[in-house]
């Protein structure tokens, strides 16, 4: 069984393969690399070591060899996905944030899952999705980050509203509330603090 595990962890996803260069970034500025069944020789191509592999083990090439170091994991009940096993294990083990890669693409609904664990979980972890393209992030309290002007930013409520104050965006908010579908998408920065 693993120590208490430093955060954040990389957790590798069995979804689109990350950008290498990606990848890579993630796990040098991680504590660990994690990653389910299913993306394990993912992991291997694109160089990376994990530590531990999750799952039910029905996603790992049968023929895959695993590294000296790493650890099988086997959680084989099929009522969670192998993605919400994962995050329970990092739970389990004191991590309060992973950067997570590979989540979307091939399947839609295994994205949306991935975005319900997040949101299932949130009190116990802070989970940040990355893609080539953008970072996803479930903020259920106040942030504060630095945004390049022009960079889009889209804030998507799970509260029906979420009430909201936004500053350094084109279009502020201040204690106001954000319906599903409404204004939250294609908001744009103005170069500095949001």
């Amino acid at each position: 069984m693993p120590p208490k595990l430093n955060s954040p962890v990389f957790l590798l996803a069995h979804g689109e393969a990350p950008p290498k260069e990606l990848a890579q970034r993630l796990a040098k500025a991680a504590s660990a690399v994690l990653c389910t069944d299913g993306s394990y020789a993912t992991a291997v191509a694109l160089g990376l070591k994990p530590r531990w592999v999750i799952g039910d083990m029905d996603s790992l090439p049968k023929n895959q060899r695993v590294a000296k170091g790493t650890t099988l994991v086997l959680e084989d009940e099929q009522d969670n996905s192998d993605f919400e096993k994962a995050v329970r294990f990092l739970i389990k083990f004191g991590c309060d944030r992973a950067d997570v890669a590979g989540a979307e693409g091939k399947r839609m609904d295994h994205f949306l899952t991935a975005l319900s664990v997040a949101v299932k979980y949130a009190a116990k972890i802070q989970l940040v999705f990355h893609t080539g393209a953008s970072v996803y992030e479930l903020l259920n309290k106040s942030a504060e980050f630095k945004a390049g002007k022009g960079e889009v930013l889209s804030l998507i409520p799970v509260d029906n509203p979420a009430w909201v104050t936004i500053s350094g965006v084109r279009f502020p908010m201040s204690r106001e509330p954000l319906f599903a579908g409404s204004r939250g998408q294609s908001n744009s920065a103005l170069g500095g603090k949001v």
